[in-house]
């Protein structure tokens, strides 16, 4: 049980992240002749984003390995 809430923790990091480049993106839409550090919210880097992806990637392994189906 402990797996799947690291894993519901890690899917809401990931969902929080998005949001965050959606916002970004709608901000640089709006604001197409500002430079990207004017932006005063939070934008999560690309590492970020795959470490978090990764981890999900190996946990949801790990689940699945661990589920017998015959």
């Amino acid at each position: 049980m402990k797996e799947y809430e690291v894993i519901k923790y890690h899917i809401k990091q990931y969902q929080m992240y998005l949001e965050q480049m959606k916002l970004y993106e709608v901000w640089k839409l709006n604001n197409h002749d500002e430079y990207k550090w004017n932006y005063t919210g939070k934008i999560p880097t690309q590492a970020e984003m795959k470490r978090t992806r990764l981890i999900l990637q190996k946990l949801m392994l790990d689940v699945e390995r661990s589920i017998h189906i015959y």
